[in-house]
């Protein structure tokens, strides 16, 4: 980008750290050398884009209105543009700087990357420059226009389209052409200048009146048959020297009422506890059954309502918990024509500890791409589908949780409505429709998470902690977020969250057990084992029964054992009455047994069964008589019968009925996702290979050692270098080829073209040097016979000689 590279190089070592902690993604690793790496960096459209997301409305206005004014856009010019105060202006200007979202040149005009400059096809319904829509017309046309305007159609055509534009331009004449418009002209123009900039019409190549006035003064341009856009200076100048571009420097006013600190943070304490204890209880659930998906991949209402029954708990509650279960990867997919069942690391979740289970829970509501309480008419109440918005949900989640964070301790947020507008100022690329339906399912989402209180309205101390978090949430598709679970302010607020948990219960002899506030999951897991939840609020109750306590003895667990589990939760003494309810159900359980058996083999000849059943060759079946013509074997019919036909026998399948199945083959496996860091590379004999192009994880230095750096390798770069010492990577692939194919003499051509691709496409690759050691390199530059790589194992860059390079694979 021209004139960023200067800029940055004027800012000195405070300032341009500034821009890099601000901008941490333009010195991720591999870090940038030089600094026209990093403005590279800083301008790629993706890069831009995400960084826009994160500003307020005033800063998405001036960056506006730098688009429009273009080379008029100075600090004055765009106060005047705006009708806004200067030191506003200049204070938004500022904070785009430090984000390299826009910078001044030596001239005082404001640039802007043009990745921003293209976020917006018609900036404050404003469309494209009268130079732009002249220069594609044909000169015959754009000469007709100035004759027509009379200003002039000698010359050169730039000469003739810079008379037009300036016509468009001066106050005066655009005032005097508009007040001789024919009948019709002016509120068409005015229909174009403040609904545009491109209307449908009629006929647009043959229209008459007001119309055909318009196009012929090139006040409107024809974009094809029925459509029309008016250039950018002509809709100014229709509008009048007192249109002001909106500016809104302050946040629109968010009514607030007051709320107990101590009352909120004891009730979002009992709900984040409630959660966790849900979470555990819902997934222990479906690790005894596995939960049916629907067609589409979602999990349908009957389902979830069978859930809240089994968890004791609310269907929202249901629809949360399985999605943020879903994103933290405690919930997945056996294969295809399984269902959701609790993962292996849902197993090490379970064994942490309540506060890193809980941070867990957090950080994946943090980063989850959507928004299962969010409410639109005609939308099923299915769980786990795919939303429509996908990640904008977590957008709108980041920029409510921010603009919670803001009100002073002791506010709550009054109405939706107005938290809406609020969310928008602070996040304007989000669309207001999308905000009007997926905020209140958010605020609703972290009252359950005890994110808020209750109402939504207000952070709780983890909460405030979680809202800090929100520019290192990650992405949905990420494993985990080390920034976020073990940030140490969340880490203390979390603790302190679940330490509100009951740890004992009140038994009573009327067969029940109460906990006077929110039980911990390892309290609720020993009573949902032995008893049935009767009621949850203020106090949880659980009802011992003889089914419920079989259900536990069905386990493995013993009378004694059980008792002494309660005994060690129970606030007091156990009562007789449970004792003697759970003795005696042990007394009674497994008087009648039942012998699971894999598959039967039946036959008509007793005497082949018994051979059959005597054979040690088919001891591994443990076969045991049923009955004289029907054997039970320990393995499943497939092993049974291929071990039958190996001493043997022919057997056949049967279903129940003795009908003989036909066998098939097994349906193929799924094809694995793509790793998305990968991509192919044809190599120089035609053959195609899939390499990596995104190296590792590094460790990032400060910004303020990453800004040394830099300015050093500018003063650097000034100086003259010799042939060993001037990057060989901007010479082109020949020059890549005839370096490496010089001195990397160890390496075979398919290595040398690997190599290669290292310094022309920043590829991963595995070196080992002559030394014995290997290393996993990208992003090279050739410095004469060495190659400066990206090297993953120190998290910083390497040179090695290229004839010491002894073997290249790809990583």
């Amino acid at each position: 980008m021209a004139g960023l590279r200067e800029w940055l190089a004027g800012l000195g070592v405070e300032r341009l750290a500034r821009v890099l902690e601000a901008r941490g993604d333009g010195v991720a690793p591999p870090w940038p050398r030089r600094l026209d790496e990093l403005a590279g960096r800083l301008v790629e459209p993706r890069r831009v884009l995400e960084c826009l997301r994160r500003v307020p409305l005033p800063h998405t206005q001036v960056a506006r209105a730098c688009a429009v004014l273009d080379g008029e856009a100075t600090a004055d010019g765009l106060a005047r543009f705006l009708g806004a105060r200067p030191e506003d202006v200049e204070r938004v200007l500022g904070e785009l700087e430090e984000m390299a979202l826009a910078w001044r040149g030596p001239d005082g005009v404001v640039r802007v990357p043009e990745a921003l400059r293209g976020a917006w096809r018609a900036p404050f319904r404003l469309g494209r420059p009268a130079r732009e829509l002249m220069a594609a017309a044909t000169s015959a046309r754009v000469r007709d226009v100035a004759h027509t305007l009379g200003v002039g159609t000698s010359g050169h055509r730039r000469e003739v389209i810079e008379r037009v534009v300036g016509f468009f331009r001066d106050p005066a004449r655009m005032g005097a052409l508009l007040a001789a418009a024919p009948e019709g002209a002016r509120e068409l123009l005015e229909e174009y200048a403040w609904r545009g900039p491109d209307l449908p019409a009629e006929n647009m190549y043959q229209g008459a009146g007001a119309l055909r006035w318009a196009i012929d003064r090139g006040l409107v341009w024809p974009l094809d048959w029925d459509r029309g856009t008016m250039p950018r200076e002509v809709a100014l100048g229709v509008r009048g020297p007192g249109y002001h571009a909106p500016f809104d420097p302050e946040p629109p006013p968010l009514a607030t009422d007051p709320v107990d600190p101590a009352e909120l943070e004891h009730e979002a304490g009992a709900a984040a506890v409630h959660a966790l204890d849900r979470v555990s209880t819902l997934l222990e659930n479906l690790s005894k059954h596995p939960l049916p998906l629907l067609k589409s991949g979602g999990v349908g209402v009957k389902e979830l309502r069978r859930l809240a029954r089994e968890a004791g708990c609310g269907e929202d509650e249901v629809r949360l918990h399985l999605e943020v279960a879903a994103v933290a990867r405690l919930l997945g997919r056996l294969d295809e024509a399984a269902g959701l069942v609790p993962t292996d690391r849902y197993d090490r979740w379970r064994a942490a500890d309540p506060g890193t289970r809980l941070r867990v829970l957090l950080a994946a509501w943090l980063r989850m791409g959507r928004s299962p309480l969010r409410r639109t008419p005609g939308r099923a109440g299915a769980a786990l589908l795919e939303e429509e918005y996908g990640v904008a949900h977590a957008h709108v989640r980041h920029a409510a949780l921010n603009v919670l964070r803001g009100l002073p301790g002791g506010a709550a947020a009054r109405d939706e409505e107005a938290l809406g507008r609020s969310v928008h100022w602070n996040a304007p690329l989000l669309e207001p429709e999308l905000i009007a339906e997926s905020c209140p399912g958010a605020m609703a989402e972290a009252a359950l998470l005890g994110v808020t209180g209750p109402g939504g309205g207000a952070l709780s101390a983890l909460g405030r902690a979680l809202a800090a978090l929100t520019g290192v949430a990650g992405e949905e598709g990420d494993d985990g977020v080390p920034e976020v679970e073990d940030d140490p302010a969340l880490v203390r607020e979390s603790e302190r969250a679940v330490a509100a948990a009951r740890t004992t219960a009140l038994f009573g002899a009327d067969l029940t057990a109460i906990v006077p506030g929110p039980p911990a999951a390892e309290l609720a897991a020993v009573l949902d084992l032995a008893a049935d939840r009767e009621a949850q609020g203020v106090a949880t109750v659980w009802r011992f029964h003889a089914a419920a306590v079989r259900r536990a003895l069905d386990t493995g667990v013993s009378a004694a054992g059980l008792l002494d589990s309660l005994r060690a939760v129970a606030a007091g003494d156990l009562p007789q009455p449970l004792v003697y309810l759970v003795e005696d159900a042990a007394r009674r359980h497994g008087e009648v047994a039942v012998v699971e058996v894999a598959c039967c083999v039946r036959g008509d000849d007793t005497a082949l069964l018994a051979e059959i059943a005597a054979s040690r060759k088919l001891s591994r079946l443990g076969l045991r008589v049923l009955a004289p013509t029907v054997l039970a074997s320990a393995l499943p019919p497939a092993a049974t019968l291929e071990a039958l036909r190996a001493a043997g026998y022919s057997p056949v399948a049967t279903d129940a009925s003795g009908v003989m199945t036909v066998r098939r083959d097994a349906p193929r496996a799924a094809v694995p996702p793509v790793d998305r860091a990968r991509h192919a590379l044809v190599l120089a004999d035609g053959r195609a290979r899939w390499v990596r192009t995104e190296p590792g994880p590094g460790q990032a230095a400060d910004p303020l050692t990453h800004a040394r750096r830099l300015l050093a390798a500018e003063r650097e770069s000034a100086e003259p270098a010799g042939p060993a010492e001037r990057p060989a990577r901007a010479a082109g692939a020949g020059r890549t080829w005839s370096v490496i194919g010089r001195h990397a003499s160890r390496l075979g051509p398919a290595e040398q073209t690997h190599l290669g691709f290292v310094v022309d496409h920043g590829i991963v690759v595995r070196v080992k040097v002559a030394d014995g050691s290997e290393w996993t390199i990208s992003h090279g530059e050739l410095h004469g016979d060495q190659l400066d790589a990206w090297c993953s194992e120190i998290s910083d860059y390497e040179r090695f000689r290229l004839s010491e390079i002894v073997a290249v694979t790809p990583a």
